[in-house]
């Protein structure tokens, strides 16, 4: 590991060659040591432990203490006037010879004393420039899923980086090379030189690599290396020379772990850009450095399968690496085949098999296999944690601020600005989590959605490269093709890639449905992978009509029906799936557990729905991540919005709480199981693939569940526990007592789980000693019955069956139903005039015997009929205290994640409890003691212990517990015959524990704590809060215990005296355990046949430690908890509900000018200023856009001395956005500029309206006094008048005519509210916008008589001066983003003029004249005749080229207008591109070229910005879309560093969008029109860097000076002649015929911009130049 990533506090974990060793710094000799992670006790890993206050490494479960050297130094356990058992040898912990050398410790895999100083004799290779501080080091590891030798191999390999990290690395490119593909792969020449054992050197076109086995691999420049060897990685340490050119080294550590795992440890030295290290923190580096691993991890890791599938001395054979480029590679796997046969040498440790793959989630987390690796990120995942839980304190705690303060404490501008912090930090928060899980967690990454189409072009160039060898002809480097056919929209193939079967298709096809290509018919069709194999699948198919699945097929079907074709025109597919895939869940877990691995013989297999390509593998059987995933992914992924990006994702948790609960309900309906009615169709038809079955059961509990049949999903779970008679009858004490010499594991009572944890409505799935069992609640027999957990019919699990209202045990899978005796009562398959085949003894299920004891379950684990009375012969340990009504008896249980025998010692141990609960039970961490323990009576029934306080008993195979107390001698509980209760005076506390064996590896722990005093407190706290603390304790040693037990495996359970060293009577009982269990079971369980004698793989530490399957599902008490606990977490949920918008940054201040952002403007004797504050004053929630309703507002606070002129509205599907203007009379005028009204007109009210409104809503026309207008209405929430100085009205010359606006809100009762706009709307026009709005009622035209105001002085002093145009230009300049296909990019004027534009003249066509590159010899005026036009070069070349445009000269072309009456600029920012490639359109689910039509030589475009001369704030922005174009207000805008708009202009027809996707130009309902894709890509042009002020009239004549090309009015491009008709026949021919005519129609009904007959215009001929955009 670096040493910059250990940390000094703690030991470290780590495995090395299969070895697991601890790292700890032992801060006595100032070292770093290296110990085998074994504690010599009872080996407990080390790792777990601390590194106590004297420096010691010390162990967590006992507290032995080590030094540097592994000598133990302290046993807290040894009595101090005893033997220093610590001086033994078996005392010492095994110490690794180690060494720190180039800021990385490396240590000898060998603990022999031999090697002890091998320091001194032989060191890790050197690298000098890891220690020269000339350099900047930057290092990392990473734990990689994939084998040493896999790693090794592809950090060899450059050919692979344009590829597999495409997107990610730059890559140098050779331009003189011709380019093959979009990635630029290309030959190399690699020579290897001198391999031998000690490694190989090799040389390539740019630099050299070396091996230095077995860990080393390095890559360095020409300028870093000699032209043998480079200077670094010698054997010796080497002084490092002081080389002034630039140096830079890729050196790679690669450190074999385990089969199928590797250790990364990278360095990049340099010594450039040193100072870079200083500024940035180690983790910016990871992010990247961490995604290019990730990029290729998948990959590797299944070819490392690949590999490992044909053998690793088949490599060669294998693999086909016909170039150069692999020369590394293959010297690697050569060196490694002739030194080491091959492969890594594991020893004895491993078999020749691979782990398991886990989920490409787990596989691919970063945050195991490297942040808790690393310093650095460890540091910064916490830090970013801290503010994403500060910024959501923050959002709650400023909302309960403005609900908390009084109303008129805070001005409505500070509530506002509260309100923005909230949601902002709301918005950030979510952000910063999604950045946190992508950095830290996990980042996927598709190589498939990187993928373009290239033309036959670029493969011809690919084999004419100069001396390419043919090699891609050779057969070895030909994929495997498998014959394939399209039939019933389902593509099929042959599984066997022989050339015999090239043409099968011709020969032999499918199975044809021809329903399934009727027209009249609807196949609604769908697949899913399927966790049981093709014989379950296909009989549970024809079973009773039945759709059933296990195993691992792919299942497709289809419902071909003639009726009721137009339900699937309206109802999407995806919802027809969601009652689909809850059909195939509601027996999918059942016939699973049935079903066995099986083979299928089908001919044929359906690989995928053409309609769903590309599906992903399948992992898991979880739908959510992988089986249904490629159908519903399209849909799914943009409703749950995983991986949704950044603030729009924010804003939907913003919105609402009601948003959220939709989107949960689709996910519910989409991902989990529901019980909703299954589709009804009049045939069904299935198709079945046999894929290999999954390893994993629903792996996430909480995006996957199991569907259960219990009951009702309307039927909740409540508190109350079921009670039940204890039996007290004592053991019939004629009954024989057995000894023998073997402890017989059969013939003894099991416990199955405390009563009140059992629900009498369900049946339980358990498993003990092996055995699966069933237990339900025989309600005509009043008791629990206990049956083996398979249906007799099909062997289905009885456990996902039901209880039903005759209260029988019901298999859900057929619904055969069994009465308590086990005796088949009912098969719904049975004729009923037929024979009884119920009553067959075949028919039973088996049944164990069980009883009622302690509160608890117990059952006998034998069906046969000779132990059917067994209770009455012999009952389970009785321990009196839990019947006894004086005690409280807190109980619960849980499944414990490590054996029997390694659960009932560590029960058995009291002296871990200082060490291993530390901070948890009442004890010192120094509190280690001798203890005094005395075992008695060992014997087969078990033995007995005393000690200081307490006395305990162990009675096999499940019993121990200890009596705490004033009375002594041996306990009188716990005795197979019962005893009499018996009064005792003192307190007494007993801690019972019932150990349960379930599998190797896994237990079941009951436990309960009797005692006589307290009673009170188990009355008044519930049983959860208990378990809370009791599941602490058991989490607390849990993994290590885990690891012992396997350590303890891997010794042989034989052998554990030999292993562990056990010197103190601290462990006596643990001792005698260990003893009997050697004496009387052969030192472990007897399973019989069920399992082998290995321990599954360790899952994950989560996973491991997971208490909601191991303990809450399994606790009606903590079930109940989690239940209220998660609606308490939902009804305390606070979100923001009034968002106002800001711009991203605080605007600047502007620069000096007239009255340019000075807040107001004087309008000749009326001044106004801009307000955009507000105090809400009605609103409803439905109708207007989206159906979500619209607010009313009032401006609040107005300026001094300013009036109201109206009140403002906006749609609630948006944040609130928006302004009017407020009035003063300047007093200059007569007569006044504003009066009040004489009295108002109600317009409307929604009082007796069956609306969802905020109370009733009035709204008011003032009536104007004579020579005045109103320019506003009034709207309160009462039906009283408003006062009539509320409002101004204006003095009738300083108004002008109006016309509505955009639509706001509308609803059934005939009310409509749009916005008001001037009606003249132009750089000459006076109309000033109000901000105010018109009310429409009973569809008249106008019915109101409302007025907007005039710039009566037309005073222009509030435009920006030059000054404060390049400020407005640095605030809000457009990035322009351009598709990742566009291959026709902008270029500026003088590029496109300089490199071969051609002016043309009609009658001279044939003399072309080249344009000066200021177009200073261009026609200046004159009209759009013919005459003149400009066209590309002549030269094929040089046309080409300048089609292409030039992106580095390209910039932006500014003119700037003033707008409504000077309250507003426009400028108006201006592209060009010199070509318009052909249009593209959408048929359907056909996309096709257009040919030529669309392509146009000289395109302008453009978007505006509409900027208030009041506040210098941006207030929409003009989108140009061919002919036309949308306004959108700054609310709805994407933006990118600060207030800087992001627009995205559209492939080949640079149309503008303010949002990236798919715009179609046409019949949106058909699905038919013109495509416009617009997408983020590499290629952005920030406006703001480049541009040129090209026209101002407002400023004068001299101030700018317009380019003479500004002046060419005719067009920048010649006539395209074309006959459209031919170009759409070539399209037609493709098309169906129902849609050729509506596609026709359509293209004939597109502009001549789109179409691209016509030449464009020059800026200056747009009808926008002088008025507003159309």
């Amino acid at each position: 590991m670096p040493l910059c990533d250990l940390d000094k506090k703690v030991p470290h974990a780590k495995k090395v060659l299969g070895i697991d060793i601890v790292v700890w710094w032992d801060r006595n000799e100032e070292k770093w040591q290296v110990f085998d992670d074994k504690c010599p006790h009872r080996l407990a890993p080390l790792s777990e432990g601390r590194i106590d206050q004297w420096g010691r490494l010390q162990c967590v479960y006992h507290g032995w203490c080590f030094n540097g050297s592994g000598d133990c130094k302290f046993i807290p356990q040894a009595p101090p006037d005893g033997p220093a058992v610590n001086t033994s040898k078996k005392a010492c912990a095994a110490v690794y010879p180690s060494l720190v050398q180039n800021k990385i410790l490396w240590f000898w895999p060998s603990t022999d004393s031999q090697y002890k100083d091998i320091a001194t004799k032989e060191k890790p290779p050197y690298i000098p420039e890891l220690d020269d501080p000339s350099y900047a080091s930057p290092m990392g590891n990473r734990d990689m899923p994939y084998g040493y030798e896999v790693l090794i191999e592809n950090l060899m390999d450059p050919s692979h980086v344009p590829y597999a990290h495409y997107g990610i690395m730059n890559v140098p490119t050779d331009k003189s090379r011709p380019k093959a593909d979009r990635e630029g792969g290309r030959p190399m020449e690699i020579k290897v030189k001198k391999l031998d054992i000690n490694g190989f050197f090799a040389q390539q076109e740019r630099g050299y690599n070396k091996f230095i086995p077995p860990c080393v691999f390095y890559a360095m420049p020409k300028s870093a290396a000699n032209t043998e060897y480079a200077s670094s990685g010698g054997s010796n340490e080497e002084t490092s020379e002081n080389v002034k050119a630039p140096r830079f080294l890729l050196i790679f550590i690669c450190v074999p772990v385990s089969p199928g795992n590797s250790r990364l440890i990278w360095s990049f030295p340099r010594n450039v850009g040193v100072w870079i290290d200083q500024v940035v923190p180690r983790w910016m580096f990871h992010v990247r450095q961490n995604l290019v691993l990730d990029s290729d991890m998948y990959l590797l890791h299944l070819e490392e399968r690949k590999i490992t599938d044909i053998g690793p001395s088949n490599w060669q054979k294998a693999c086909f690496v016909p170039t150069k480029a692999d020369a590394v590679v293959v010297a690697f796997r050569k060196w490694l085949r002739k030194y080491s046969g091959g492969q890594v040498d594991w020893g004895t440790k491993y078999s020749g098999f691979l782990p398991p793959s886990p989920p490409k989630e787990q596989l691919m987390d970063r945050y195991r296999s490297h942040v808790l690796n690393c310093s650095s990120c460890r540091v910064a995942v916490k830090g970013l944690k801290a503010l994403e839980v500060a910024l959501q304190v923050i959002s709650v705690a400023s909302i309960g601020i403005i609900a908390a303060i009084k109303q008129g404490m805070m001005s409505m501008a500070a509530k506002s600005v509260v309100v923005s912090m909230a949601v902002l930090c709301f918005a950030a928060s979510k952000w910063l989590s999604h950045f946190i899980y992508k950095t830290f967690y996990f980042h996927d990454y598709n190589h498939a959605l990187r993928t373009y189409w290239y033309g036959p072009s670029t493969l011809y160039q690919l084999d004419s490269r100069t001396g390419f060898e043919q090699v891609n002809n050779s057969k070895k480097a030909c994929a495997a093709v498998y014959p394939s056919v399209v039939q019933n929209q389902v593509l099929w193939f042959w599984p066997s890639t022989d050339s015999q079967y090239k043409d099968i298709a011709l020969k032999e096809k499918p199975p044809y449905i021809p329903e399934l290509d009727d027209p009249s018919y609807t196949s609604s069709m769908g697949n899913r992978d399927i966790p049981y194999g093709t014989s379950t699948l296909v009989s549970g198919l024809e079973t009773c009509g039945q759709v059933t699945i296990n195993g691992g097929p792919k299942l497709i079907w289809a419902f071909p029906r003639n009726f009721g074709v137009w339900i699937d025109a309206v109802v999407p597919r995806w919802m027809f799936h969601v009652g689909q895939n809850l059909l195939i869940d509601s027996d999918l877990y059942l016939v699973h557990l049935e079903a066995g691995t099986e083979q299928c013989g089908l001919w044929w297999s359906v690989k995928l729905l053409i309609l769903d390509l590309p599906i992903g593998k399948r992992l898991a059987l979880c739908r959510q991540r992988h089986m249904h995933l490629g159908c519903v992914q399209k849909v799914a992924k943009k409703i749950l919005s995983e991986r949704s990006q950044g603030t729009r994702s924010c804003f939907v948790g913003v919105i609402s709480v009601a948003s959220i609960g939709i989107i949960v309900a689709i996910k519910e309906g989409l991902l989990l199981a529901k019980k909703l009615p299954a589709m009804k169709a009049s045939s069904l038809y299935h198709s079945i693939i046999p894929t290999k079955p999954p390893t994993t059961l629903f792996p996430n509990p909480i995006f996957s569940k199991p569907f259960k049949h219990h009951f009702p999903t309307e039927f909740k779970l409540n508190s109350t526990t079921s009670s039940s008679t204890v039996s007290t009858v004592p053991k019939d004490p004629s009954a024989p007592t057995i000894e023998s010499d073997k402890f017989d594991w059969y013939s003894h009572w099991y416990p199955v789980i405390t009563l009140c944890d059992l629900d009498k409505r369900v049946p339980h799935a358990k498993k003990v000693l092996g055995i699966d069992i069933v237990v339900w609640w025989d309600k005509n027999e009043e008791k629990w019955q206990v049956f083996d957990d398979k249906c007799p019919h099909r062997l289905a699990p009885l456990s996902e069956g039901r209880i039903d209202q005759w209260g029988r045990l019901q298999c859900v899978y057929h619904g055969w139903c069994f009465n308590g005796s086990g005796d088949c009562k009912f098969i719904p398959q049975a004729p009923p005039d037929g024979p009884s085949v119920n009553t067959s003894k075949k028919a039973c299920a088996a049944v164990y015997p069980s009883i009622e004891q302690n509160q608890i379950l117990w059952f006998w684990p034998s069906s046969d009929s000779q132990y059917k009375d067994i209770a009455m012969k012999e009952k389970p340990p009785y321990i009196p205290e839990l019947d006894d009504p004086s005690y409280t008896t807190p109980m619960g249980n849980r499944d414990i994640a490590y054996g029997y025998e390694v659960l009932i010692e560590n029960l058995m141990d009291p002296s871990h409890i200082p060490y291993a609960h530390y901070g948890i039970m009442n004890a010192d961490r120094e509190g280690g003691r001798p203890l005094e323990i005395n075992v008695q009576a060992l014997d087969i029934n078990g033995f007995s212990a005393k000690q200081e306080r307490a006395s305990s008993k162990f009675i096999p195979p499940c019993v121990f517990y200890a009596k705490f107390g004033s009375s002594n001698g041996s306990p009188s509980s716990g005795s197979i015959k019962e005893e009499p209760l018996k009064t005792v005076k003192g307190r007494q506390l007993l801690l019972i524990f019932i150990c349960v064996p379930v599998s190797p590896g896994k237990s079941r722990l009951i436990w309960a704590y009797p005692r006589n005093f307290g009673g009170w407190i188990g009355r008044l706290i519930p049983r959860w809060i208990d378990h809370i603390g009791r599941n602490l304790i058991l989490d607390s040693d849990l993994y290590l215990l885990h690891l012992e037990e396997h350590k303890i495996v891997d010794a042989g359970p034989s052998n554990w005296q030999k292993v562990c060293f056990v010197p103190t009577k601290a462990d006596t009982l643990v001792v005698a355990f260990r003893k009997w269990l050697r004496k009387y079971s052969g030192g472990q369980v007897d399973w019989g046949t069920k399992y082998s004698g290995l321990l599954s793989q360790s899952p994950p530490k989560e996973q491991l430690m997971d208490r909601y399957r191991s303990h809450v599902l399994n606790c009606s008490s903590c079930r109940v908890a989690v239940k209220g606990l998660k609606a308490l977490e939902i009804a305390l949920q606070v979100l923001p509900v009034e968002t106002v918008f800001k711009l991203p940054s605080q605007l600047p201040s502007w620069p000096q000018g007239e009255g340019f952002g000075s807040g107001s403007i004087n309008l000749g004797g009326l001044e106004v200023c801009q307000v955009s504050t507000f105090s809400k004053i009605w609103a409803t929630s439905e109708g207007g856009p989206d159906n979500h309703g619209a607010t009313f507002f009032e401006p609040s606070p107005l300026p001094a001395g300013y009036f109201m002129l109206g009140c403002y509205t906006q749609p609630n599907n948006r944040p609130l956005f928006g302004w009017v203007l407020s009035a003063k009379d300047d007093g200059k005028s007569f007569p006044s500029t504003l009066e009040m009204p004489v009295d108002y007109t109600l317009v409307w009210t929604s009082e007796g309206t069956n609306i969802k409104q905020d109370g009733n809503g009035y709204i008011w026309l003032p009536i104007p006094p004579n020579g005045y207008k109103a320019v506003g209405l009034v709207v309160t929430n009462s039906s009283v008048k408003p006062p009539l100085d509320k409002i101004r009205c204006v003095r009738l010359d300083l108004t002008e005519e109006s016309q509505q606006d955009e639509w706001i809100w509308s609803n059934t009762n005939g009310i409509n509210i749009y916005g008001l706009k001037p009606t003249i709307i132009g750089t000459q026009a006076l109309g000033v916008c109000v901000g105010t709005f018109i009310a429409q009622v009973g569809g008249m035209a106008s019915p109101l008589s409302l007025s907007c105001l005039k710039n009566k002085a037309n005073n222009l002093s509030s435009m920006p001066n030059l000054n404060q145009i390049h400020a407005l230009l640095q605030t809000y300049s457009p990035w322009v983003y351009f598709h990742p296909d566009e291959q026709y990019l902008p270029s500026s004027v003088n590029w496109f003029f300089s490199n071969g534009a051609l002016l043309y003249k009609q009658g001279d066509e044939h003399n072309p004249i080249p344009i000066d590159p200021a177009g200073a010899n261009l026609p200046q005026g004159g009209s759009i005749d013919g005459t003149y036009w400009l066209d590309l070069p002549i030269d094929g070349n040089a046309k080409e080229r300048v089609k292409k445009g030039d992106l580095s000269s390209s910039g932006a072309y500014l003119h700037l207008k003033t707008m409504l009456g000077a309250t507003f600029t426009d400028i108006a920012i201006w592209v060009f591109y010199p070509f318009n490639g052909a249009a593209r359109a959408k048929v359907e689910f056909i996309n096709v070229s257009l040919g030529k039509i669309g392509e146009h030589v000289g395109d302008w475009e453009h978007v505006t910005l509409r900027i208030s001369n009041l506040t210098g704030e941006l207030w929409r922005v003009y989108f140009s879309e061919h002919s036309g174009g949308t306004w959108i207000d700054a609310s709805e805008l994407e933006f990118q560093g600060g207030n800087k708009v992001v627009t995205y202009s559209s492939l080949h027809g640079h149309a503008s969008y303010s949002k990236p996707g798919m715009v179609l130009q046409g019949n949106t309902k058909l699905g038919i029109g013109i495509r416009n894709d617009t997408a983020k890509s590499k290629n952005v042009l920030d406006t703001g860097v480049r541009y040129e002020v090209v026209s101002a009239d407002y400023l004068g004549s001299g101030v700018i000076t317009e380019p003479p090309w500004l002046n060419f009015a005719r067009e920048w491009g010649p006539k395209i002649d074309y006959d459209l008709d031919t170009e759409l026949r070539k399209i037609e021919k493709f098309l169906p015929g129902k849609l050729k005519k509506a596609f026709k129609q359509i293209v004939q009904s597109l502009p001549s911009e789109v179409l691209g007959e016509e030449g464009p215009t020059g800026p200056k001929m747009k009808k926008n130049w002088s008025g507003d955009e159309a």
